[in-house]
């Protein structure tokens, strides 16, 4: 059963803001299985693309990346390429994959084939601050314990906008939306962000793209908290101008003075040069 062959409907997503407990994971060679066969673990939210190639957060189980989530499986004797036996380490244990790619839970072996998290048995997710553990596991499904983090992680905002073309040639400023999205976890403190309210775009030496923030806001949120604010792009008419990529950045401040900055590009045409072709 390839991962890839499972639909949302068949998988438990969870991420920063979800509670610890107790989860049921039934096997992959469950066809018939209306339950999860599969739970992926978010551990490290990036900005990703709709189907529509548009920024959107991480909490949306169905543009989940592979790359910023584990995905634990359980698997049983099923047919020819499934054919363990009743005492091997894969069906008496849960698997956990990032990607493709099987995490080895016992890398002091010589062996993946004892690679599986068995009944017990506990693993500390450094990323996410969550442990993993299995409660149990029989022929019809593997229970699994997720805690709630341990620690604080500190994480970069998702910043983006569905407004990914911007055009300036009729205007010498335009307001867009962006939308910005705390990844911080539920045990963190109250964080506060610096959200660029007015941004000035020039280029220099003819082709070196400028931003200059003019005013900015400050704004408090909570632990998995998304608010939307107006951002004004502006250009001057004596300065030079090109189109091109530019970006918008977001500053994350917390009570432990650790900063970290999302950010979010977008495309500035000007004249109808058609640079934004994606527009």
């Amino acid at each position: 059963m390839r991962l890839g062959s499972l639909t949302s409907a068949h998988t438990t997503f969870i991420d920063n803001q979800t509670p610890a407990g107790q989860y049921t994971l039934f096997p992959q060679e469950s066809i018939t299985s209306t339950g999860a066969r599969a739970i992926v673990l978010t551990v490290a939210p990036t900005e990703i693309l709709d189907i529509n190639g548009i920024p959107t957060p991480h909490i949306n189980p169905n543009v989940y990346t592979s790359s910023s989530s584990l995905t634990l499986e359980y698997r049983r004797p099923y047919g020819v390429w499934d054919a363990f036996t009743a005492t091997d380490p894969v069906v008496n244990g849960v698997s956990i994959r990032s990607i493709s790619n099987l995490i080895d839970m016992h890398p002091n072996t010589t062996t993946f084939a004892d690679a599986p998290l068995a009944v017990g048995e506990s693993f500390a997710e450094p990323l996410s601050g969550r442990t993993i553990s299995v409660v149990a596991t029989d022929p019809s499904k593997a229970i699994v314990s997720i805690s709630d983090p341990a620690t604080c992680i500190d994480r970069r905002p998702t910043v983006y906008q569905t407004e990914r073309t911007i055009d300036l040639s009729q205007s010498l400023s335009h307001q867009t939306t962006i939308h910005v999205l705390n990844n911080y976890n539920q045990i963190c403190p109250l964080v506060t962000m610096t959200i660029p309210t007015d941004i000035l775009v020039y280029t220099v030496n003819g082709n070196q793209i400028m931003e200059q923030v003019l005013a900015t806001r400050q704004e408090t949120f909570t632990a998995g908290e998304i608010k939307s604010f107006k951002v004004t792009i502006h250009r001057d008419a004596d300065q030079p101008f090109a189109p091109g990529t530019y970006s918008i950045f977001v500053l994350v401040t917390n009570q432990l003075n650790q900063n970290m900055s999302g950010v979010m590009n977008f495309c500035i045409d000007y004249q109808g040069t058609g640079i934004c072709s994606f527009g």
